[in-house]
């Protein structure tokens, strides 16, 4: 199996909960989950990447790395990070929020390296409805889930993985077809956004404000343990694909 990709088995006793881009939002995020009735004992967390940079949890955020109950997939941000320090260990580097890195030990920053460049591409997660893939950014458009794994060694396929925008800035609705949803990041919208199968929680940026959580289970996104509703200009669609499907 690729280390690019991660593949979490059904889970018997607990909850998934699969999170926008966090930041180091820790406090957010962990109030978020408290609301939710967060259980680390039988429950997983599920990051789309972009852990790090611009919020303030600095620490806790790493901390949560070696977390049993905690998986991430590689953001832009991580590959940034990872980029920057492998073409010069002791550059200063601090661009896109990344004002922490020059505060951790230069004898840490190696094994901080070693731990992002570990994290895979896309997660899948068995649940009892079929697969939940998680990538940072986005799928190409048109390209299955299962084309899309087998594809990630491929350059192209990588960057549309860590930047690709296109779906979520155009509302493209058509969806990845051989999985049963799949939650991406990286792109801000101001509410959680369903196109098609796919959901985009990355609703603050690193910025402020509530993350978005949605529960593999309920098949429901939440902020701060409320139900969020969907875009509204999703809403307007499936109503629309609703009576169309009545008219045929």
């Amino acid at each position: 199996m690729s280390s690019k990709i991660l593949r979490l088995p059904i889970n018997p006793s607990g909850r998934d909960f699969v999170v926008g881009d966090i930041h180091f939002k820790t406090m957010d995020l962990h109030r978020g989950l408290h609301a939710l009735g967060f259980d680390k004992t039988k429950d997983r967390v599920i990051a789309v990447g972009d852990l790090i940079d611009r919020g303030p949890g600095v620490l806790d955020g790493l901390k949560l790395l070696g977390e049993p109950w905690f998986y991430t997939v590689q953001g832009n941000h991580e590959r940034m990070l990872i980029d920057a320090y492998r073409e010069n260990p002791l550059a200063r580097y601090a661009a896109h929020g990344a004002g922490w890195w020059p505060t951790i030990a230069d004898e840490s920053k190696g094994m901080i390296i070693d731990k992002l460049s570990s994290l895979p591409l896309a997660i899948e997660i068995e649940s009892s409805n079929g697969i939940v893939g998680i990538v940072h950014a986005d799928v190409p458009a048109g390209v299955t889930w299962p084309k899309f794994l087998a594809e990630l060694d491929n350059q192209a396929f990588e960057d549309v993985a860590l930047w690709g925008r296109e779906r979520v800035k155009k509302h493209f609705r058509d969806g990845v077809s051989e999985v049963w949803r799949v939650c991406t990041g990286h792109t801000w919208v101001p509410r959680p956004l369903r196109l098609g199968n796919v959901l985009a929680l990355d609703i603050t940026g690193g910025g402020d404000g509530s993350l978005a959580i949605y529960c593999v289970q309920d098949d429901m996104t939440y902020i701060d343990g409320l139900p969020a509703s969907l875009d509204q200009a999703e809403r307007l669609t499936e109503k629309l694909q609703m009576l169309e499907k009545k008219a045929q």
